[in-house]
């Protein structure tokens, strides 16, 4: 949390998030507030589209360590639709998008006019290097930052995979009763009811 402070006292976490806003104020002022908006926009942009992305590999995992601890599908108080064709076909096209996004932003970098060159073209290349910058954040800063995030808290904390036999599963889950499972069919809107009487 951020009141958390280390054996001096020191608060390290509200400190780090001091310093990194103090670093991004001061980015402005060399590229400017509004360069700086569109990165973030570019880079929050991805992280979210990174978030469905790890989630449809979650719920493979998930299903997975359902089925190797022997237990039944009809178990899950929610079935996805489709499954596992409609996780394979949205990971497979998210791949894609990943994959086409991070090529692009790299394939065309913007090259200085040089010595000499003309006010117009000076400004031309500026704003050729800004949207250069924002496309390179936008497609590899999530994926960067995940993976040394993900590695320092494998190599600080020294955890393992866990195997899916002994994945916990029941640990803050909700398990409806038979009353449970009757109130849900019986409040639930007009319409999913006259859907689940027709399929």
């Amino acid at each position: 949390s951020i009141g958390y402070t280390n054996s001096r006292g020191v608060p390290m976490v509200a400190l780090a998030i001091v310093t990194s806003c103090s670093c991004l104020s001061l980015v402005t002022i060399f590229v400017g507030s509004g360069v700086v908006f569109s990165w973030f926009v570019s880079i929050i942009g991805s992280i979210i589209f990174q978030s469905w992305i790890l989630i449809l590999l979650l719920h493979f995992r998930f299903r997975y360590c359902w089925k190797a601890q022997g237990r039944d599908v009809k178990d899950l108080p929610y079935v996805s639709w489709g499954y596992p064709y409609g996780n394979i076909i949205a990971t497979f096209i998210g791949v894609c998008c990943i994959i086409g996004t991070c090529y692009l932003s790299i394939i065309d970098p913007p090259q200085h006019p040089g010595a000499g060159a003309t006010d117009e073209a000076i400004a031309e290349y500026k704003g050729q290097r800004d949207g250069y910058a924002q496309n390179l954040l936008g497609a590899w800063f999530p994926w960067v930052l995940s993976a040394i995030l993900f590695t320092s808290y494998k190599l600080i904390r020294k955890t393992k995979m866990v195997k899916a036999t002994e994945a916990d599963l029941d640990t803050g889950r909700f398990i409806p009763t038979a009353s449970d499972n009757e109130d849900l069919e019986k409040k639930g809107p007009w319409w999913k009811r006259a859907l689940k009487t027709v399929i």
